[in-house]
């Protein structure tokens, strides 16, 4: 009797992936931008609620001369709370971090307009400072107007937000004007700032959404839409008269109008740092065209004057790009990223929730199925015989609906053309998964929609995460918690599609007597998972790495039929801190505005806020964990996985699936071994066990109700354990 020992096989294939990652993915460190003279004058105009479904050549002409003259690009302004106040896209500039003039959570009926300074100074800049020390985001107030003082850079704000905006760090001002009411006044003050100061930031007054507008308000009577954008217009006109041709012009819709968030409206014109001209806007932040956010202003502002943004700031500067498009396919991409924004803020938590329900009726019928299979076992047969069909369907939701972003739903009758789309991808999956000749006919559907979801996933990240950036299940421009790479919704459906994946090619190796090549396949496609979730650039996932190689490193010692020892799991849990504190050093050696998360990571263990950073993203978690539905679906998997999938003698003996694939219980503990360190290292973790159990149950429920006819497998050449505690014979 041999005792297989795969370990070391294992610390040298985990050894080379590290070495092969972190050379593909470290670059070359860069040094900081040489030192030279301001690119000219910077003017900043500030017009929240603004969107570019108000711009039009007739209403806003000054505006609309943009859209040809300059660089422009939409702009998401999320602060502390859903929707952000005025007040806060100031402070956002002000500190480069998101910051609020009310707590975490408040009403944003509570938002309070900017007042003039008194001497010079702002009095309710303490409150400020009290409500950003409160929120967790560690931003510094006056970051950028202390930046600027440093070196001695003249500034000068015009109106109330402007004067939050330029506040150094004790709120103070160097120059302050009050907005004059006159257009012409405006353009004439403006010109005279600008003879003195280098850095102009006016505060155009915003536009307030009468939809938001309670109907007991005395504002509900207020102008309409197309007024106000007309008053901010001639205000935009009155700046850009003022400015001239040799200064760098950027208009801003810095807050939302109300409760509801849109996409902002943001254009630049003038040299900036490649010459922002008949381009669309982007930055390092988002690397998604025409989709910037407020935390980018800060740093585009010091970048104009030629200072390196400080390291706290987590926006980057704006990018000029798609020079050679007409003025008219630039209106249309930014019209298209509002509208599909603004068409999937509603359908997400619709989505979310018929998810859970679904899934949470298949649990409990399947339990509740199979707690009587010692009394009738043909009937339970015949119950998940049944099933089969919408269980497939039902794990194929998930992958459909970033199918479905392949086409423009929000123009063709947005939510009802979604459903119809998903629908109709997850029905031709189904049909194609039921279709499939595959040795092992359990597994056929569980390879096939696991193999096409991360299929799917991993394209689109390689590609720009285009098809994640308007999907249900995908990154929401309006929430703002990452633009690029995989959330923790597409991480655990990508890592669990690449595990289902995993099991099948094992099983098909290991019944045939080849265990090097089933570990190999588990390690082939384990290391392909890690590069890809990992990756800064490509998933840019933190914790992905740290819950996928501890599961494939379990799984390809329990198809190699070798014990699992602590000693092993430990192994495992340092080569996975290993690939991703190497992938984050790699990433904090870049310039500081080309840094992922990763890097910026290491820079608040530098800086001393690693510690807030992780106490907001467990609060996080805590807030969704007793307040999500996904709990619920979580919960409700872990039960039934217990129920059937893990003691199933208790009930009535085991399926039929395990004597015939007995891989794919050593997958279920796989899975939940990853889902579980995902959910405890990730904020919104809750999230990524409900969703993998989302794709990963009714797959397995599946495999278990596949017909006696539609069975194929020869009996294994020999044994592959279950449970990686008996010998290999």
């Amino acid at each position: 009797m041999v005792r297989d020992q795969p370990g070391r096989r294992h610390r040298g294939l985990i050894a080379a992936a590290t070495a092969l990652l972190l050379g593909s993915v470290t670059p070359s460190v860069a040094t900081a931008e040489e030192a030279g003279p301001p690119l000219g004058p910077v003017v900043l105009v500030g017009t929240p609620g603004l969107t570019w479904t108000d711009v039009s050549a007739g209403n806003t002409p000054a505006l609309w001369s943009l859209l040809t003259t300059g660089a422009i690009g939409t702009l998401t302004a999320r602060s502390v709370r859903a929707s952000a106040c005025p007040v806060d896209g100031w402070l956002a500039v002000s500190a480069g971090r998101r910051a609020a003039d009310a707590p975490v959570g408040a009403d944003p009926a509570l938002c309070r307009g900017p007042e003039e300074p008194v001497d010079g100074a702002l009095a309710r800049w303490p409150t400020y400072r009290e409500e950003a020390a409160d929120s967790g985001y560690d931003a510094e107030l006056g970051l950028l107007g202390e930046a600027m003082s440093d070196e001695r850079i003249r500034t000068t704000a015009i109106g109330p937000g402007a004067a939050i905006a330029l506040a150094d760090r004790d709120g103070r001002l160097q120059n302050y004007e009050l907005r004059p009411a006159d257009p012409d006044e405006l353009a004439t003050l403006v010109a005279d700032e600008l003879g003195e100061a280098l850095v102009l930031v006016v505060d155009a007054g915003g536009l307030r959404d009468p939809a938001d507008v309670p109907a007991d308000d005395p504002a509900a009577a207020g102008p309409s839409r197309s007024e106000q954008a007309a008053e901010l217009d001639r205000r935009v006109e009155a700046v850009l008269a003022g400015v001239g041709e040799q200064a760098t012009v950027v208009v801003a819709a810095l807050a939302d109008g109300g409760a509801t968030p849109r996409m902002g409206l943001i254009a630049a014109r003038g040299p900036g740092l490649d010459g922002y001209a008949e381009t669309l806007l982007t930055s390092a932040s988002t690397r998604q065209p025409a989709i910037t956010q407020t935390l980018d202003v800060a740093p585009t502002i010091l970048r104009l004057l030629r200072i390196n943004p400080p390291a706290s700031m987590v926006g980057s500067p704006l990018d000029a790009i798609g020079g050679d498009s007409a003025a008219a396919d630039r209106r249309r991409t930014v019209l298209a990223v509002s509208a599909a924004s603004d068409a999937v803020r509603p359908v997400v938590p619709w989505v979310f929730n018929l998810l859970v329900a679904l899934n949470l009726v298949l649990y409990a019928a399947t339990g509740l199925a199979w707690s009587r299979r010692r009394q009738d076992p043909e009937r339970v047969d015949t119950f998940l015989r049944r099933v089969r069909t919408p269980c497939i369907a039902l794990a194929s939701v998930p992958v459909a609906t970033f199918l479905a972003d392949l086409l423009p739903w929000w123009r063709w009758g947005g939510a009802v053309t979604l459903a119809a789309v998903t629908l109709a991808a997850a029905a031709g999956i189904t049909a194609f998964a039921l279709a499939l000749r595959w040795p092992c006919r359990e597994l056929a559907p569980l390879t096939f929609v696991g193999g096409l979801t991360a299929v799917v996933l991993a394209v689109d990240v390689i590609t720009g995460t285009r098809l994640s950036i308007a999907a249900p299940l995908g990154l929401q421009p309006l929430v703002a918690g990452r633009f690029y790479g995989f959330g923790n919704v597409q991480y655990a459906l990508f890592a669990t599609g690449c595990l289902l994946v995993a099991v099948a090619l094992a099983h098909s190796a290991a019944r045939n007597g080849r265990r090097l090549a089933a570990v190999s396949a588990v390690a082939a496609v384990g290391g392909c998972a890690v590069i890809l979730d990992g990756a800064p650039g490509l998933g840019t996932d933190l914790g992905g790495p740290l819950s996928i190689t501890p599961a494939f490193f379990l799984l390809a010692l329990l198809a190699a039929g070798a014990r699992v020892s602590a000693g092993g799991l430990a192994a495992a849990g340092v080569g996975s801190l290993g690939i991703v504190g190497g992938l984050a050093v790699a990433d904090w050696l870049r310039p500081a505005e080309q840094r992922t998360h990763f890097g910026r990571f290491i820079q608040s263990l530098v800086d001393g806020e690693a510690g807030a950073i992780v106490s907001r993203k467990l609060a996080q978690n805590l807030a969704i964990l007793v307040g999500s539905p996904l709990t619920l679906l979580a919960l409700g998997a872990i039960l039934l996985t217990l129920l059937v999938l893990v003691a199933p003698r208790r009930w009535g003996g085991p399926a039929p699936v395990f004597d015939r694939a007995p891989l794919l219980r050593a997958g279920v503990l796989s899975l939940w071994t990853m889902l579980a360190i995902g959910a405890a290292i990730n904020d919104s973790g809750t999230a990524v066990p409900a969703m993998g159990a989302a794709l990963a149950m009714p797959l397995f429920i599946a495999a278990m109700g596949t017909p006696d006819r539609d069975r194929g497998l020869r009996p294994a050449r020999q044994r592959v354990p279950a449970a990686g505690g008996s010998q290999v014979q």
